[in-house]
């Protein structure tokens, strides 16, 4: 699934984690809040029916001089929830996938086959960090089962910070330097008719070191901005939508076996967007 990696960004585990990961959080804002209600209830309470999720991916990619834009689209369906070993399972099925990219001066969009084999596949999906650094290529789309508490009590107009989790990035975490999101419960707001949360997160992550290489390693430097806005449903605790993008812009080195330079630096850029809804009631 080499071309259906690369509609997906590099850093869609970063987005991931960052409202949804495993990930501890390190204290919370201080300022003025809203204690006359009860703290924020992140208890997930899934309905009886079917819940029902569409997600739309769209970006923009520039590798070497070549320019790449891609689209993605599906469905996601969770039913059958269950508690199991300490976790909430669900059967989740995946359909209406449509997948398309564009590449350098080409036209038009071309569908990508390998993406578009998710069409009816079907998983137990488990409600725990651990088991989506198994399907980083999904874990965007899944953000709404996700978000992560905070370590203390939230009211409205609180915030905390998240970290990302190094393990969903693999070698790419030896270059991380920053790798905090904070995450702020900005209000209480109704959202499809439902008494919401309304959830904003960002944060500007920096990559400076050397990764390993299939020969000898690279050096990566960049930045990764993180920026979106989430409604969390009150009384059943996942999110009724979850939006925003991420920027990345990253420059590279090749060093071989002695950590000496070979070649030239090559830069990469590419932007995300990204809308994950509820279509339930």
């Amino acid at each position: 699934m080499r071309k259906a990696a690369m509609l997906l960004p590099v850093f869609a585990a970063m987005l991931a984690a960052a409202c949804g990961g495993a990930g501890g959080g390190a204290g919370l804002g201080q300022v003025a809040v809203d204690t006359v209600r009860p703290p924020l209830d992140f208890t997930f309470r899934p309905p009886q029916a079917p819940m029902v999720f569409s997600v739309e991916v769209s970006g923009e990619a520039e590798f070497r001089g070549t320019s790449a834009v891609s689209s993605i689209r599906y469905r996601w369906t969770a039913k059958d929830w269950r508690e199991e070993d300490g976790a909430w399972t669900g059967e989740v099925t995946f359909s209406d996938v449509a997948a398309s990219m564009r590449r350098g001066s080409s036209i038009a969009m071309e569908p990508v086959e390998e993406f578009e084999r998710l069409e009816g596949f079907s998983l137990r999906y488990r409600k725990d960090a651990a088991f989506m650094a198994m399907f980083d290529q999904l874990q965007l789309g899944m953000s709404p089962l996700n978000l992560p508490s905070p370590p203390a009590p939230i009211f409205p107009g609180q915030s905390w910070q998240d970290t990302i989790g190094t393990e969903d990035l693999r070698e790419m975490a030896q270059a991380l330097k920053d790798s905090l999101v904070t995450v702020t419960y900005s209000a209480d707001e109704e959202f499809k008719g439902r008494p919401c949360a309304k959830i904003d997160y960002g944060g500007k992550l920096r990559l400076d070191g050397a990764i390993p290489a299939k020969e000898g390693s690279s050096l990566l430097k960049g930045t990764v901005e993180v920026k979106g806005q989430s409604y969390l449903d009150r009384q059943r605790g996942f999110l009724l939508m979850d939006s925003g993008r991420i920027k990345n812009i990253i420059d590279w080195r090749q060093l071989d076996a002695e950590g000496k330079s070979q070649g030239g630096e090559f830069s990469s850029a590419q932007n995300v967007d990204y809308t994950i809804g509820y279509q339930g009631p």
